[in-house]
């Protein structure tokens, strides 16, 4: 009966020496209380990244702001592989304290590859709980190279440009002709319904890099226009698809129609406010040489007397319109050089 009674006792003991908490226990966090990456923008292996990105990184937990500094949120520019520049900006937590926004301090190179880096255990970025990052990964994006215009025709609000003027535009590399149509370049002609496309043709100098363009129709007088060139991949782009960063457009006015109905050369306007001559008659002064031509000679249009200026007796408009452009120093071309 005793040993019955031992060996409960002793069982009771061993039961109770297994149900005894011991403070000295090791439990391991569960996964929640791990800090944890939960998106990268832009996406790791990205390409054709807009120069102007601002990289953002979401965690799963509060982040401690004195934790986020460059030790712990690293960007680098690796289009040099061997010397990898660091890149320098300004950190931002938002609201909620989870999303880290790093601002580059200026536009990213073109081209170029970038590289993010987290760093991880407690020298990097910590959670408020402080919570580390036990692995993170490192992320690769690739900035856009875009398409650039070197220069154009007629320029940015150019005036009084003729109705037959060339148009064109040249970039710095080869474009993709396959890209270049009526909804890619277009030229638009304001009018009281505002600005309407016209037609035309799209040609190429050999080496790919100037586009010129000639309207169906001849530009009309004293006429707002408009040239339009769309950017983006369904935009005009490079041999290379680098694309344009923006659509660029711009505007030019057509000269002003004045009329000239004598059709001497000279607008009646002109004629009127400059020279007081007839606008309705070529030539004022009847000596046989229309107004224009004598004031392009030097000769007063309203003086039929200048007619015989040279001396020689001959009135042969010819003859003094040539005496004049020679700045008078010699002898109408056609005549004797030996007469007076």
């Amino acid at each position: 009966m005793k040993g019955i009674i031992l060996c409960l006792l002793f069982t009771g003991v061993l039961i109770s020496a297994c149900n005894t908490d011991s403070s000295d226990s090791i439990t391991p966090p569960a996964l929640s209380d791990t800090l944890l990456v939960v998106t990268m923008d832009p996406s790791n292996d990205s390409k054709r990244v807009k120069k102007e990105i601002s990289p953002i990184v979401s965690f799963n937990q509060d982040i401690d702001s004195t934790t986020v500094n460059s030790v712990g949120f690293m960007m680098q520019n690796f289009s040099n592989q061997a010397v990898p520049v660091f890149v320098n900006g300004t950190y931002k937590l938002n609201s909620t304290a989870k999303t880290i926004t790093f601002d580059p301090s200026s536009d990213l190179e073109q081209g170029a590859v970038y590289r993010i880096v987290l760093t991880t255990g407690q020298g990097g970025i910590l959670s408020k709980s402080g919570s580390a990052l036990n692995s993170a990964p490192d992320w690769n994006f690739t900035v856009e190279k875009t398409l650039q215009i070197i220069e154009f025709f007629p320029g940015q609000n150019a005036t009084a440009v003729t109705k037959s003027t060339p148009i064109w535009v040249e970039f710095l590399e080869k474009v993709d002709t396959t890209s270049i149509n009526s909804s890619t370049f277009k030229l638009q002609e304001f009018s009281s319904n505002g600005y309407n496309d016209l037609q035309g043709n799209i040609s190429y100098e050999p080496g790919g890099k100037t586009i010129f363009f000639s309207p169906s129709q001849t530009l009309k007088n004293d006429t707002l226009y408009r040239i339009i060139l769309v950017d983006g991949e369904s935009g005009i782009v490079s041999s290379d698809r680098n694309v344009l960063s923006a659509s660029p457009n711009w505007s030019f006015s057509t000269v002003k129609h004045y009329p000239d109905s004598d059709n001497d050369g000279l607008y009646d306007v002109d004629e009127v406010n400059l020279y007081s001559t007839d606008p309705d008659d070529a030539d004022t002064d009847d000596d046989g040489l229309n107004d224009y031509a004598e004031i392009l000679a030097g000769l007063d249009p309203n003086d039929r007397n200048d007619a015989t200026s040279d001396n020689d007796g001959s009135t042969d408009p010819l003859y003094i319109f040539q005496w004049h452009l020679n700045n008078r120093n010699q002898k109408a071309v056609g005549e004797d050089i030996n007469s007076a």
